[in-house]
């Protein structure tokens, strides 16, 4: 290990959330470990010259590296708390809450210190940005503090060092994740998406309030099997098949997929007219798609309504579940919502 290097310190050493005109915005973060919250650690280092001046000097790549946000504690060698965690880039889920709540978002919170922004002309100040997530069960606040090693001697926004007492944090909230009932969700099926010799197709569509998307398609744990799996589409789960008369099926089931885009009837179902022929499955701009076939099924004594959960997770990282039922004679699919697994 090597030595401390007592030429070295921290002038600035502060953990802040961002602001937006004077307002911070976001200091909140939904449960289920997908949305993050941005924490900016300010940092700025001195070096000590041959006269015993204090100078402004840049940071090494792995000085930075090394910041990173733990639980506030006065151990040094603090970590995250269990269900937290500190990443060092950002997601693709937006931060705060979405918009479509009732309440309005958060502006408020508690600062040891008035945020710090690098300033041009007054010496290297840098701004490390670090993005936290929680995946805990239940809804609360939690307290953090930043850490960072230079010149080999390890910081925390919670001591006394070199003689400066560095003292600042920020506290986040962990949110319980917004429903989405079947009712909320915008509903359209296309009922005439595809037609050849003893096969019918409909697509149908799902989407989300205005301010969501659905970025994820995460199809049933445990979709119908059917009795010949080389007939198993490619894109296709199923969650129910009922013969309705000389071995002609209604078949319900999702499609898969995380892009919108057309499908063939081999998505679908294989060894069934229509083969390659495309079917229109992006008449929607969204993933959540289901479809409905008739057609001839060879799947004796196998026919059951599948119960389990088809989840859908949204651009704030929420995640939203539903299975998949029927009506007039397994003619029609119906949504319906249902609580986490």
């Amino acid at each position: 290990m090597k030595a401390e290097d007592p030429n070295v310190r921290l002038k600035t050493f502060d953990i802040e959330f961002p602001r937006d005109g004077g307002n911070v915005v976001d200091n909140e973060v939904y449960l289920g470990g997908k949305q993050q919250c941005q924490v900016d650690i300010i940092v700025q280092k001195e070096r000590r010259n041959a006269e015993g001046i204090w100078e402004l000097e840049k940071f090494e790549e792995k000085e930075l590296e090394s910041a990173t946000v733990v639980e506030y504690s006065t151990n040094p060698a603090a970590t995250m708390p269990a269900g937290w965690y500190c990443d060092t880039k950002r997601n693709a889920f937006h931060m705060g809450r979405w918009s479509g709540l009732l309440e309005a978002p958060s502006t408020t919170t508690v600062h040891s210190n008035p945020i710090i922004q690098p300033i041009p002309g007054i010496g290297p100040l840098e701004n490390v940005k670090r993005y936290l997530r929680c995946d805990q069960r239940t809804a609360g606040r939690q307290k953090f503090m930043a850490r960072i090693t230079v010149g080999n001697k390890t910081y925390t926004i919670n001591m006394v060092r070199d003689n400066i007492n560095y003292q600042s944090s920020v506290t986040v909230s962990s949110r319980e994740p917004y429903t989405l009932s079947a009712e909320r969700l915008d509903h359209w099926a296309d009922t005439n998406a595809f037609s050849v010799s003893n096969v019918d197709v409909d697509i149908y569509y799902w989407t989300p309030p205005l301010g969501l998307r659905f970025v994820e398609n995460i199809p049933p744990t445990d979709p119908v099997k059917l009795e010949d799996p080389s007939v198993q589409g490619d894109h296709f789960d199923i969650y129910y098949t009922w013969d309705i008369g000389r071995g002609i099926r209604q078949i319900g089931g999702v499609i898969r997929g995380n892009t919108v885009g057309n499908i063939t009837m081999n998505s679908l179902l294989k060894k069934s007219s229509g083969g390659n022929d495309p079917i229109p499955a992006n008449k929607r701009n969204t993933i959540m798609r289901a479809a409905r076939v008739r057609a001839w099924l060879d799947n004796p004594n196998t026919d059951r309504q599948g119960s389990s959960i088809w989840t859908l997770v949204d651009s704030y990282g929420c995640s939203h579940h539903y299975y998949l039922t029927h009506d007039d004679n397994y003619n029609v699919m119906v949504l319906r919502a249902t609580s986490k697994p």
